[in-house]
């Protein structure tokens, strides 16, 4: 897993919504992303929604992110899953970040993502591995499916 550019956005006054870009999510645990906001502004923004839209719908769920100029981190549908693997994140602003944008502020977006892949359905049956000498265990650690040692 490595961290992905999902997209780069401008949120304009007349945006309701706004499609960062396509993402393929896994079928199982949510993704986790981070963003950051790409202009200098002399204050805090306020929060935004994001969600992963497919063809079944908001199938992650919507999170609330809050634009700074260092990258947070989020994560989406934590525990969920997926029908349909493939879609876009869309980012909605509140309306009291429209009224910043019309007064000349811009909000430029830039999103990343970690995107995990799907994972066998017996990946914690293992015993564990080998390295020659010992058996290292197999633990499981939350929804991921990562080794811990």
């Amino acid at each position: 897993m490595a961290w992905q550019s999902i997209g780069s956005i401008n949120v304009l006054p007349t945006s309701n919504e706004v499609v960062v870009g396509p993402i393929e999510v896994p079928t199982y645990g949510g993704v986790e992303i981070k963003l950051r906001q790409a202009s200098f502004t002399p204050f805090r923004w306020g929060y935004g929604l994001l969600s992963f839209r497919s063809d079944q719908g908001l199938e992650l769920g919507t999170i609330k992110v809050w634009p700074r100029e260092t990258f947070s981190n989020y994560k989406l549908g934590a525990g969920l899953g997926v029908v349909s693997n493939n879609g876009v994140l869309v980012f909605e602003p509140r309306s009291f970040n429209l009224r910043w944008v019309l007064a000349g502020f811009s909000l430029s977006l830039q999103v990343l993502a970690d995107i995990a892949t799907d994972l066998p359905s017996d990946r914690v049956l293992s015993d564990g591995f080998s390295n020659g000498a010992d058996l290292i265990p197999l633990v499981l650690s939350g929804t991921s499916g990562r080794l811990s040692f």
